[in-house]
Order: structure tokens, then sequence, then C-alpha cells
């Protein structure tokens, strides 16, 4: 708080300290008598009386007056340099309470947009959350600004202003990964070295899955501690996982007769790259082909080559397709179509699109590029499917594309990807349904001793590849459900409970169990080749290399792996009754 701030907000301390002073004068002039000799004795005196004096408060030799003055004076005079200390450090009477007393609260480090963002979203939900940032805070505008303060994300400076040790949980969030993982590995050295630790769970922003895998290989050595628990998130994931459940591509495709999905991304950036990747891990379903992948970005080719080498021969493998187009440009508004366009639109003649997603870079960008594709589908029949961008919290009111989700099998209007509140909470702080059953599909798979070294790890020390990959597969539920004619939405009917408990009962070569094992597979297949995984005829975690990856007809040369998906399809049907009764 500035020191005009403190002027204006403190006049009650001014006041108090005027009629202490004038309180004082009377006493003394009193207590010495009116002469000329004695005013410069009165004068001192009641300036002196804003030192705290309980000589003069309590003792009877002073008249009433001066008592009192004494007592108004003192305390008015250590709140008043109190107060000036505290404008000049920019601290107010709620943060110091708050320094004092917090306990098992939430503490966000960072300057990334995703903290500030995190912050709000926690303070509005009313949990305890506090912003460790080295940005300049504003606090005559800032709502939150007791709960936020300026400072080095060091360890030390984060436990002397905001309490480290006795934290919950922790966020990283520094707005690169390079920066946020630095800071990450320095709070594990110092609850490494500190005994009083209290933090249950270390969670730092990661985009970049490769950087995401290694941080856990490189921290291993340096823990000896099961606590805190470590992860890394992202926030485009989170999202892409939750549009994709609200608005699930297969059934659109389904709805419209189409023998696949065929989904069209706009920008390849780390969110395009998550719905990627989120589409052809959910969208194998029924008697559904692999999905199409068709994306559309400025920077075809370096875009492309940093896709290729996070996944290698995934190009070959997967039907995935790079066109360099900007749809934001005014290239929809040309007379004439150029030679990109005119292949694009070929290639929606022969296979329509299912969904569009807009996944560029600012909200401006996603605006315009989601006007011109609707006017261009008015005009020339083209991009006919329902447009879905990104809404972000707070961005709601100054919505004006947002309608009504198109109803099935509509190809018009637009389609908000956002995330609730609760969502995202849960998500970074590792609460989520899907971590707790992802953990459970791992627990039930190494119970049956078929897990390979690299997997054979109790869950808060497996690599976060076999992690991710337990994940996808809850992921997968929503398909799976409907390929057995199960609502994707949970909890179940009685009915539909009484087809699932059918299903686990079921012998193995139960058709429906078959199907769900061949889609399962296939998934698995897709899942490891996103994740840089190759065939080769030997096994080898290191190089990434499986021998399984085959078609599902090919799996019978490897015994028992057929019974194992179908077994791994009944311990998630299992998971599904279980948390629904």
């Amino acid at each position: 708080m500035g020191l005009k701030g403190f002027a204006v907000k403190r006049i009650i301390y001014v006041a108090m300290v005027a009629i202490g002073f004038g309180w004082g004068l009377i006493g003394y002039a009193a207590h010495y008598g009116v002469t000329p000799d004695k005013w410069g004795g009165i004068l001192l005196g009641a300036l002196h009386l804003f030192i705290p004096r309980p000589t003069i408060a309590v003792g009877e030799e002073y008249n009433v007056i001066l008592r009192s003055a004494a007592v108004v004076s003192g305390v008015s005079g250590f709140i008043a340099v109190g107060l000036f200390w505290m404008a000049v450090a920019g601290r107010t009477v709620a943060g110091l309470w708050t320094q004092l007393t917090r306990r098992d609260h939430i503490l966000i480090v960072g300057e990334g947009a995703f903290a500030e963002r995190f912050f709000r979203i926690l303070r509005k939900a009313g949990k305890p959350a506090i912003l460790a940032t080295p940005q300049e805070i504003d606090p005559e505008t800032d709502r939150y600004a007791a709960y936020r303060l300026k400072v080095a994300p060091t360890p030390e400076a984060l436990d002397a202003r905001f309490g480290l040790r006795r934290c919950k949980q922790v966020v990283v969030d520094r707005g690169g990964d390079g920066e946020s993982l630095a800071t990450a590995v320095e709070l594990i050295k110092f609850g490494e070295a500190d005994e009083k630790m209290q933090t249950d769970l270390l969670a730092t922003r990661v985009a970049d899955p490769i950087l995401g895998d290694r941080f856990f290989d490189v921290v291993a050595p340096l823990r000896s501690k099961e606590k805190p628990t470590l992860s890394v998130f992202d926030e485009n994931l989170v999202l892409a996982r939750h549009a994709l459940r609200a608005d699930p591509p297969f059934m659109r495709a389904a709805a419209r007769d189409q023998d696949r999905v065929h989904a069209l991304i706009v920008g390849f950036g780390d969110l395009g790259e998550k719905l990627l990747e989120q589409v052809m891990l959910t969208s194998m379903a029924r008697d559904l082909k692999v999905p199409r992948i068709t994306i559309l970005d400025r920077e075809k080719e370096p875009r492309k080559d940093a896709f290729c080498a996070r996944s290698p021969r995934t190009l070959c493998d997967l039907p995935i397709e790079f066109f360099g187009l900007d749809v934001g440009s005014d290239a929809l508004e040309c007379p004439e179509r150029g030679p990109v366009l005119e292949e694009l639109v070929a290639l929606e003649k022969r296979e329509p699109f299912t969904v569009i997603y807009l996944a560029l870079p600012t909200r401006a960008d996603n605006l315009k590029a989601a006007l011109l594709m609707d006017r261009a589908r008015e005009r020339d029949g083209v991009f006919c499917a329902p447009i879905s961008y990104r809404l972000r919290v707070g961005e709601e009111k100054g919505d004006f594309l947002q309608s009504a989700t198109p109803s099935l099998p509509d190809d018009r209007g637009f389609v908000p990807m956002s995330i609730p509140a609760g969502d995202m909470i849960d998500a970074v702080l590792g609460m989520s349904k899907v971590e707790a059953s992802a953990k459970r599909i791992h627990e039930a798979y190494v119970a049956r001793n078929e897990a390979s070294d690299a997997a054979n790890k109790p869950w808060s020390a497996l690599p976060d590849t076999y992690k991710r990959s337990n994940r996808r597969i809850m992921d997968h539920l929503p398909a799976k459900l409907w390929t057995v004619g199960v609502r994707p939405e949970l909890p179940p009917t009685d009915a539909e409970k009484a087809t699932l408990k059918d299903l686990v009962e079921a012998p193995t070569d139960d058709p429906n169990l078959m199907k769900l094992a061949r889609i399962e597979h296939e998934r698995w297949c897709i899942d490891r080749k996103l994740d840089g995984w190759t065939f080769a005829e030997e096994r080898n975690d290191t190089l990434r290399h499986h021998n399984r990856l085959v078609p599902f007809e090919e799996l019978h040369k490897f015994p028992g792996e057929v019974e194992k998906d179908i077994e791994q399809v009944k311990e998630l049907l299992r998971i599904v009754l279980e948390i629904n009764g």
C-alpha cells in the first residue's frame, strides 16, 4: 500500500494522534500549572507520550486526564509506527494476520499466466490459496492483495514469507517449462533437507510431455522421502480432456453415418497437440475406424517437424495430415481459392469433418477464424462441422459466439471449450476421479504379475509415461460404455448397471467383450505410438521398442495377450460399478 493510500485509509488514526496530543497538553498543563516557563516542558511532555509510558498511565501522582492521555497517545503512537511501516513495505493487516496464522494452505509459485488464473479460481472457491510472484502487485486495485506478495521464488524466501514448510500443496508455474522445473527441483532439495516439511503435493505445470517424463528421472536420485508426491500437469491437456468428454466426437461421427471421426484442428501449438492426442485416443468406438486428423497451421513445416521429433513414425502409422494455411487471414475471403484451400475442400468432400477445433494462440485469433469459417460455410458449403473454441474462466460475459451445443447430427453452431473450476482444481491437485481410477487400474495390472520391470512399481514411483497411459485408459471409458449400449454420462441407470455386471461375469469369448478387447488394443497401440514407441521384434523400454504393436488379429502369436486385454476391460467395468454403487 502506498503512502497516499495510508493517509486516506487511516484517517481515523491521524485523528487519534491529534486527540492524544491535545489531551496530553491539557493533562500536563493541569499537572505543572500554566505559566510561561512551563510551556516548553508541557509541549515536550505531550510529544513524549507517544512513546508508550506505563509509569504515567498507572501513576497515582498524575491526574486522570494525563493518565488517559498517556494511554491514548501510547497506543496511537504504536499503531501509527506500525501503519507507516506497513505502508512503506506494502503490507496489510489481513496480510500480516494471514502470514502468522496460515497452515495447510495452497501455495502457488510463479509469474505464469496459469498461476494467476488458478490463484483466482482457488480464492473464488474459498480455498486458502497464497500466490508468490516476482512481479509487481497493485494493492489498490487487487481484491486479493492480502494473499499475494512479491518475492523471489527461492525456497528460503517462500518459507520466510509464505510458510512453505506448513503448506498443504505447492503449485509451480513460472511461465516456461524450464523455469518451472528448475524451481521445482530447488523446492524438492529444500524439502529433503528439512525434517519439518509438511507438504503433501508438489505439482508443476509442464507443457512438453518429454520434459515431464525426464523430470521424474532427474529428481529420482535426489529423493529419499515419499512426500511430497510429485506430479506434472498441463492446463491444455485438462481442457482437451474435458472438451471431448462434454461433446464426444465418436457420437457425432455415428450420428452422421461416418465410418470414423475426422477432426480438423486449426493451430498446432500446445493446445492443438493435446486435442490431437485426445481425439486419437478417445474416438475408437463400436465399428469406427482409427480417427483421421487434419491440421491447419501457417507454420506447417516447423510444427510438423517438431511433432515428428516427439512421436517418430506417427505420421506414417496414423492418418494425420498437415496443411500450411492461415485461416485467420483473408485467404477464405478471396474470390479464387488457392491450391492449399482447394486441396482441403477436396479432402472434406471425400471425408467430411466431424468436428473443428480452434487452437490458435489468442482469443482474438480464434474469434476471427470462427467468424471467417462460418461465413465460408454459409457461402461455399465448406467447414460443415461444429466449431469448438477455447473459453477461459472470466470470459463468459463477453462471449458472443456462445450458443447451445449443436444437437446431433447438426453441423452448425459454436461449442465453447471450457473447464469448470472444480474440475481444474481437482486435476491440478491430483484429486480427480480420473487420477484415482487410473491408480486403481495400475494396481490391478501389477497384481496380475504381468508388468514389466519399468512398470512394476507403486503409483508414487511410476514413470509418468505409464501414469499417462493409465489415465488415457480412463479417458477412453465413455467410448467403451457407448460401444456396449451404455450412455457415456455417468452414473449409469439400473438397467445399464445390469448390462455392465453381465459383462464382468461373461466368459472370455463373449462377443461384446471381444469387441471391447479389440478396441482397447487399438487404443493402446495409438497411445504407445503417440508417446514415441515403435514396433520391434524385442521389447526395449529404454529405446521405446515394443513387440506388441501389431494388429489385434496378430495378438494370438503372444499367448495370453487377448485375455489380458479382456481382463483389463473387466477391471475397468468393475471400477465403474464400484464408484457408482
